[in-house]
Formats: structure tokens, sequence, C-alpha cells
């Protein structure tokens, strides 16, 4: 593993500061843990027996949920990306810019597809290598399988960012429901529940249809604030929409 240093300007981020001291923490453990590229094995136990091998401050084992809330407050303040790639979740650290030493072994996340206001992955060097793995299109994609506590919200973070890159082209010119306004955590809040219960397509086709309901509401204080009517509605559609199929 090679050698890493904190960059001076990490105490005078505005993101970084804005984070609990446990997630703050978990990010700068974090650069010692990801290869050339900011990439890293996302589960949970292993990460926080690799960042926090000797517990809290007070010596006690770190719960595995306190280990997904600093992660999900790192995904929301747009510090970290979690991406399903081969059946695993990975994470990738934002804004990289370490030089590249070698190929990367973790697969790459669809950057291509993420508006610079939702994900920043900045290539690590433009002299890099290309890595060996197969293009994302083939082999990136969101699980639609069941899974276990620990991976559903990271699956919900997931299926939040691909609605926020505008997979499913539902933000248009003139679109009321802006993706300015809208929050990575806040969509996979709503979504978590229904992760093993609806396809992905269904989600985002969920969504689309809120976005048309937000966009024609007529009723003055809807109309103030489409962006949380569009969330609302999205909450009520996936109670109506179709199950995943078994």
């Amino acid at each position: 593993m090679p050698q890493r240093f904190l960059r001076p300007g990490i105490t005078t981020s505005k993101r970084w500061n804005r984070c609990d001291w446990i997630s703050q923490s978990l990010y700068a453990r974090l650069i010692t843990l990801v290869d050339d590229y900011g990439r890293y094995d996302a589960d949970p136990e292993l990460l926080r027996s690799l960042a926090f091998p000797f517990g809290d401050p007070e010596g006690q084992v770190m719960p595995v949920t306190t280990l997904v809330s600093s992660l999900t407050t790192l995904v929301d303040k747009d510090l970290l990306l979690i991406y399903a790639a081969e059946g695993k979740e990975y994470l990738q650290l934002t804004r990289w810019q370490e030089r590249a030493r070698s190929e990367s072994k973790y697969p790459e996340p669809v950057c291509k597809h993420l508006q610079t206001n939702v994900v920043k992955c900045t290539p690590p060097s433009s002299k890099s290598k290309p890595s060996s793995k197969p293009s994302p299109s083939s082999n990136i994609d969101l699980l639609d399988g069941k899974s276990n506590g620990q991976t559903r919200n990271f699956r919900a973070i997931a299926v939040a960012n691909r609605i926020l890159a505008n997979e499913s082209g539902w933000d248009y010119d003139n679109c009321k429901v802006k993706r300015g306004s809208l929050k990575t955590t806040s969509l996979a809040t709503v979504i978590e529940p229904w992760i093993d219960k609806r396809t992905q397509d269904q989600l985002l086709r969920s969504w689309n249809d809120a976005v048309r309901r937000a966009n024609g509401a007529k009723v003055d204080g809807i109309a103030k604030n489409p962006t949380a009517y569009a969330v609302a509605c999205f909450r009520d559609l996936l109670k109506t929409h179709e199950p995943h199929p078994d």
C-alpha cells in the first residue's frame, strides 16, 4: 500500500467540516485504505475492522450501524460514492487526485452519467493507464435481488444517485423539480423500504411519474415547492406500483 498524505486543504473544506467527527475520522482513515483510484470494498464489517481496529475513543466496538451512518454522511456531503458492481458494493472517494501507480483491482463506477453537482469523480491522472476491467456499461449495475440489512442502505443510495444523475431523463428544460434541491440521503430514505420489493426500473419509473405529477400540479401551495411534492408523490407511488416478481 503506497504512502498517503492528508492535504492541508482538508481542514478548510466546508464539506468535511460539516461532517460529524466520526465521519471526519472515517474519511481520513479511508484515505489510508483506498487504492490509487480512491476505490475500496464497501463492506461495512470489513471497513469497521480495518478503519477502526481498536473501536471508538472509549475502546468499545463500533456498531456497524454507526459506520453505515458515517458512510451515508460522506455520500450526502459529496465526499464519497457508493456503487454496486458484479454483485458487491464498492466505494470511491470523490475529487481524488492521487497519481496512479498501477491498475485498479476494483470495478469502475459509472461516473460518466453523473452530473457534476451530484458526484465529481476526478480521474487520478490523465497519464494513468486504462483499467483492464470491462467497461462500466458491461459490468456495473444496481442489484435487483434480495439484500441484507447492511447493504440495503447502500443500494438505496445507489438508486438515489441514479435519479440525481438523470439516467431516466426526468430532468428537462423548464422542469419544476430541481436536482439542486434534492438530497441523496432524502431520496434513499424513501427508497430503502422498497429496495427488495421493486426493480431498479420500477423505482426509476415511479420517480418519473412523481415528477410528471409535480410538474402538472396547479395548487398554489404545491407550486411553491414542486420538489417536495414530487418526493411525496414518489413515496405514494411506490405503494401502488407493481411489486418485484419473485
